[in-house]
């Protein structure tokens, strides 16, 4: 934008350029990442009783049944045995 703009000028340049450069595959392929360097996974501790390691995650956004709209998932990752619990709309934390 900075180089274009030394030389020229037309309506809606900013745009056009913007536009221009999302749209163009040799921008896409060789335009540097933004975002940190990716680092090594760390594996879990190893699960060996029931129950020890669990882990939990809510599905939400489904369609309301019996005043619930979301599902907590806790799974006993030794075994794999879930429980889903419906939460409720009045249940549901609220974030800020």
């Amino acid at each position: 934008m900075e180089l274009i703009s030394k030389n020229f000028y037309w309506p809606k340049m900013e745009t056009d350029i913007r536009k221009y450069c999302n749209e163009c595959v040799n921008c896409q392929r060789t335009k540097s990442p933004q975002h940190a360097k990716h680092r090594l996974l760390h594996p879990l501790e190893m699960a060996c009783k029931l129950w020890m390691h669990i882990s939990m995650d809510f599905i939400t956004d489904l369609p309301e049944s019996e005043g619930a709209t979301m599902i907590l998932v806790v799974v006993d990752r030794f075994t794999k045995m879930a429980h889903f619990i419906p939460i409720k709309k009045q249940d549901s934390p609220t974030v800020a």
